[in-house]
């Protein structure tokens, strides 16, 4: 059995009114949620920077930044990478034979 309701104009009103305030929370929401994202990113970009100065202070004050470049040797595959260290790129060579 199917029951049959008729919605007068005013009940209409107030849905599409609260649909239409949905759709702007909605919009909000998103809008915060991708900021708090962006902020999270700028951080972890940042926090990665301090600790590659670190290293690259202490390397380098010890006058071991030869070590430094050696265990990024290690690390490092993609090309652009290895570059800024002036590795070549027989690592990513043979990371991929393995």
């Amino acid at each position: 059995m199917y029951i049959l309701i008729i919605l007068d104009n005013k009940t209409k009103e107030k849905i599409e009114k609260l649909k239409s305030k949905q759709a702007v929370l909605k919009a909000r929401l998103e809008l915060l949620e991708n900021r708090a994202k962006t902020k999270e990113r700028k951080l972890e970009t940042r926090r990665k920077i301090l600790v590659g100065s670190y290293f690259i202070e202490k390397y380098t004050n010890k006058n071991e930044y030869d070590e430094l470049v050696k265990l990024m040797d290690e690390y490092l595959i993609r090309e652009s990478d290895r570059n800024v260290f002036g590795l070549d790129d027989d690592k990513k060579s043979a990371k991929k034979s393995e």
